[in-house]
């Protein structure tokens, strides 16, 4: 591959010469911009509850109730969500960054895992919002896939979420929840 006069140069390399940014560099913009931490759970084919460390979840239309993830195609648990008819989304309070921790592989998995039921669907217990989505489609993109789910059920609990940004987890201002 020649890239601006580089001969044979690697992904990286040419990817560097071509944009002037690395993927290093577009890590630490991108963590400029502070995300909910959520856990996306789906079941494997064995019955059995998984889970996933996600920060890239937002909603995506009202009519009908639609929600996005995006999850990288090398993760351990891209086969199990893409084989998945559905799942859930919990946006974990701030005091969970352990449970973020261990769904994103970074602690040990010991104990049970923090699954409680919702709407028939396995959520992590103590989050601060639930919601349970059946799949609607999913668009490649990337190195990741979007998972676009449409909404079944949902609820929230008192408490703030878990913010993560430049690269650490951070607690929100006390700001009081609006009612109403």
């Amino acid at each position: 591959m020649t890239v601006a006069g580089v001969r044979n140069a690697s992904p990286d390399t040419a990817a560097l010469e071509e944009r002037g940014f690395d993927q290093l560099d577009f890590r630490r913009t991108m963590g400029r911009f502070p995300t909910g931490v959520t856990v996306v759970t789906m079941v494997g084919h064995d019955g059995h509850a998984y889970g996933v460390t996600v920060s890239a979840f937002m909603s995506v239309s009202l009519e009908p109730p639609l929600i996005a993830v995006s999850l990288g195609m090398r993760a351990r648990a891209y086969p199990t969500l893409a084989a998945s008819e559905r799942f859930g989304v919990s946006v974990l309070a701030e005091d969970q960054a352990d449970v973020s921790d261990r769904f994103a592989g970074r602690l040990p998995r010991t104990g049970p895992d923090p699954f409680v039921p919702f709407h028939g669907f396995p959520v992590v217990d103590g989050a601060v919002a639930h919601v349970v989505a059946r799949m609607h489609s999913r668009f490649d993109a990337g190195d990741h896939t979007i998972f676009i789910g449409e909404v079944e059920a949902l609820r929230t609990a008192p408490g703030r979420p878990l913010v993560f940004h430049g690269g650490r987890y951070e607690a929100l201002e006390h700001v009081p929840e609006k009612r109403g």
